[in-house]
């Protein structure tokens, strides 16, 4: 049972890792890298609820009022960029929605803190949602992370907020969850192996941590690319130069070069709905001179990444939708069955094979850690470190 919205989050997978303590030494990792809201808590929750369902639903099975302090959540940032639009609504009852989603606001911050009763009230919300001005903004300024679950819960809140609601799988896949910290996972495979699975935060003030995690027994990488961000500014910054900046310090970096590196491609019906709508990809990311079309940006990212990718170890190029299950068995079935070998039952050469490449990302972090000058290769100049700590030492 949960008791607080603290106890949800932490059970989400989020903050805790819920591993064996008995666990052998040497078990295979795969890591889930990339920016924010690029899909990786949800691909790492969906894994958990295909292959491991049982204790998945005994987790999430009484968070009823945790899912709507979710919603109320997200009206609570509704309001506040409502107001920096200076949006007054028309419908009084709207209004009294407004008001109490900017005072839940200013207490929001307090997991203890109790959503108004206005903003539980279906007959109210439908009102709020249709109210002229706050419908306008509805429809074209909703790309910012915090929205990310605003269109499902749009579609849902009716079920959601009544009073019989029963929590379904698709609920809390939906529930927008940001990764805090390290994530880590034993999921059990079905023919009883176990892979460590670990969802590492990608904002850009968690991302020091992940040359730690990277230095003990990674055998696969996923590299988590949200094309359907690519329109967002997050802290005046692109959301999706930020990324491939990223991808290449991935791509390049000694921590990173003998493990299989996959890019796994999301959110292309957003980018397919947007490029429709007249937002061009070419002009959000200026290297891109082809053709406005998925298939020319996505054989553009693929493109890319082999260049990047140089010499390292075989990977593939993955798209996927985190909430379809058949993606989801398919991203098993080409990420985790390759790291299976390196298990319980693998031979000692490679548990050994793991030990010793261990032992060199640890020696590559130490020199980082005594000396700054050494770069993503593992020595380097002043100038080659400068650019690894811009993207991982923030």
């Amino acid at each position: 049972e949960h008791h607080s919205y603290d106890d949800f989050e932490r059970d989400m997978g989020h903050g805790k890792s819920r591993l064996n303590e008995l666990a052998p030494p040497n078990r295979p990792k795969v890591v889930f890298l990339g920016p924010s809201v690029s899909g990786k808590s949800t691909t790492f929750r969906h894994l958990q609820l295909r292959y491991q369902e049982k204790e998945f639903l005994g987790r999430y099975a009484d968070c009823q009022s945790l899912i709507r302090r979710k919603f109320a959540d997200m009206l609570a940032e509704l309001a506040q960029l409502l107001v920096s639009h200076n949006i007054v609504a028309q419908n009084e009852s709207a209004q009294l929605v407004l008001d109490s989603s900017l005072k839940f606001a200013a207490q929001a911050s307090a997991l203890s803190a109790i959503p108004p009763p206005e903003l539980l009230d279906a007959a109210n919300i439908t009102v709020f949602l249709q109210d002229p001005p706050i419908a306008t903004i509805l429809q074209s300024k909703l790309n910012a992370p915090q929205f990310t679950s605003f269109e499902y819960f749009r579609q849902n809140y009716e079920r959601i907020l009544a009073p019989d609601y029963e929590v379904t799988n698709v609920d809390i896949l939906n529930v927008y969850i940001e990764t805090r910290g390290l994530s880590e996972y034993e999921l059990v495979t079905p023919d009883s192996n176990c892979v460590i699975m670990s969802d590492v935060s990608g904002a850009k003030s968690e991302r020091r941590k992940w040359p730690h995690v990277l230095s003990e027994n990674v055998v696969n990488i996923c590299f988590f690319l949200s094309l359907g961000d690519y329109d967002t500014m997050i802290d005046s910054t692109s959301y999706f130069q930020d990324a491939l900046e990223l991808l290449e310090t991935v791509c390049t970096d000694a921590l990173f070069a003998s493990s299989r590196l996959f890019l796994v491609l999301t959110k292309i019906d957003v980018l397919d709905a947007k490029l429709h709508s007249g937002k061009p990809f070419g002009k959000m990311v200026p290297t891109y001179t082809a053709n406005e079309s998925v298939n020319d940006v996505v054989e553009w990212i693929t493109s890319e990444f082999i260049r990047l990718r140089g010499e390292r170890p075989r990977g593939e190029i993955i798209m996927l939708n985190p909430l379809q299950k058949n993606d989801i068995e398919r991203f098993f079935d080409v990420v985790f069955r390759p790291a299976i070998p390196c298990a319980n039952s693998a031979p000692t050469t490679c548990r050994k094979g793991l030990a010793e490449e261990n032992a060199r990302r640890r020696e590559i972090a130490e020199r980082r850690w005594i000396d700054p000058r050494v770069g993503p290769a593992g020595r380097g100049t002043q100038q080659e470190s400068c650019k690894f700590l811009s993207n991982f030492c923030i």
